[in-house]
């Protein structure tokens, strides 16, 4: 892995952590492991219960979530900003966030 040949974080790293810790319902705990986790279980989870409620009502609750590409934008925002700023934190104080 990336973590054991340099030292520094992946861009995914953390991401198993977050998901067995909002599967154990710590979500700060999974939130801090990686944000990308919490995103995609509010976006997704949102996506799948409005595509429901509007397909169950045949469209009379027009509450139907659509895809756009910023949704995407800021994914890779998130996974962007998660590994520079632990990797960050790591080179210039020595502490290792996911140690």
């Amino acid at each position: 892995s990336l973590h054991t040949l340099t030292g520094y974080y992946c861009p995914g790293c953390g991401g198993t952590r977050a998901v067995i810790a909002l599967f154990h319902g710590h979500p700060l705990r999974s939130l801090y492991y990686h944000p990308i986790v919490i995103y995609t279980a509010l976006v997704g989870g949102w996506f799948m219960i409005s595509q429901t409620i509007e397909r169950a009502s045949r469209g009379k609750i027009a509450i139907g979530m659509h895809y756009r590409d910023l949704y995407m934008w800021i994914a890779l925002l998130i996974i962007v900003l998660n590994c520079l700023i632990k990797n960050l934190i790591l080179a210039l104080t020595g502490v290792a966030l996911l140690g």
